[in-house]
């Protein structure tokens, strides 16, 4: 069933087309509503080709390579449930960030960068945000509630190097495009001398 607002999007396009003229390609993201009224104006201009924009591409292979992981999907429901504990209390600035019900692997950096920061704090720098608080009080409150997080600890290390390989193509191919100076700079820096711990995702990322 045709969606009301991908009709509305059709619509648009037809206006520009007259004023511009019909495009050889059309770069956006994947939304249900804009991916129906791209298809419909597709219809009528079938030479025209729709890609996913970057950042949509990139975020589709975290989707891919993260949804069917046990692990990470209990890291997830583990940061759920640290930030709804940490509310309120004296340590809510150590909450991990409120993960979106949509497009929720366009913005992981932030939960994984939240888990690895928090893992190389510093013990006195914390201490200095809590001062009514004891170190030991600190580090048991800590212990308590965010104990959790060094059994992530690995992981969190190899989907920060998957999130850095996503964003390096992004920064490639956004000024440059998909041309012969994007592919040598993924084959002899992005994807050059990456660990093994990352598995199959380098390659769905360079395909």
């Amino acid at each position: 069933m045709i969606s009301p607002k991908g009709e509305l999007i059709r619509e648009r396009l037809d206006k520009i087309s007259n004023r511009v003229g019909v495009p050889v390609q059309i770069v956006a993201d994947n939304s249900s509503d804009l991916a129906s009224g791209i298809k419909l104006y597709q219809q009528k201009h079938p030479a025209i080709i729709y890609t996913h924009d970057v950042t949509q591409a990139m975020a589709l292979i975290l989707k891919y390579e993260l949804e069917a992981n046990d692990r990470y999907q209990s890291f997830r429901e583990k940061c759920h449930r640290s930030k709804q504990q940490l509310k309120q209390t004296e340590l809510a600035f150590l909450s991990p960030p409120a993960q979106r019900s949509q497009c929720r692997y366009l913005n992981i950096e932030k939960l994984i960068s939240w888990g690895n920061k928090l893992l190389n704090s510093s013990p006195s720098t914390l201490a200095k945000l809590v001062p009514n608080l004891t170190s030991v009080e600190l580090e048991r409150k800590i212990a308590e509630k965010l104990g959790w997080l060094f059994d992530y600890q690995v992981e969190l290390g190899k989907w920060q190097q998957m999130v850095k390989l996503t964003r390096q193509v992004e920064t490639q191919l956004k000024p440059w495009g998909i041309e012969r100076q994007s592919l040598e700079y993924c084959q002899q820096t992005a994807l050059a001398n990456l660990p093994d711990s990352l598995g199959n995702f380098p390659q769905r990322v360079a395909d």
